[in-house]
């Protein structure tokens, strides 16, 4: 994790992924862009309490805000 970070791109859809490139792409020419990923196997049990906690440990070794963007769980982990 980077001290120049702007965005972090939130991704949590194998569905949604083909479409994050041309705009990461885009985003990444004017902005310091790290992806965080949330994924789960259909044979676990998914729990956004588990997102949530794990996006903000992801998030708490960043010493400055920073912007979210990207595909969350539906709002709910900003």
């Amino acid at each position: 994790m980077s001290d120049d970070t702007d965005v972090v791109w939130i991704s949590s859809s194998h569905v949604l992924q083909r479409f994050d490139q041309p705009l990461l792409q885009y985003i990444s020419q004017y902005m310091n862009v790290d992806l965080w990923e949330y994924h789960y196997h259909k044979d676990q049990g998914s729990s956004i309490d588990e997102a949530v906690d794990l996006m903000y440990e992801f998030l708490a070794h960043y010493s400055h805000p920073i912007h979210l963007a990207g595909h969350g769980a539906g709002g709910a982990i900003a």
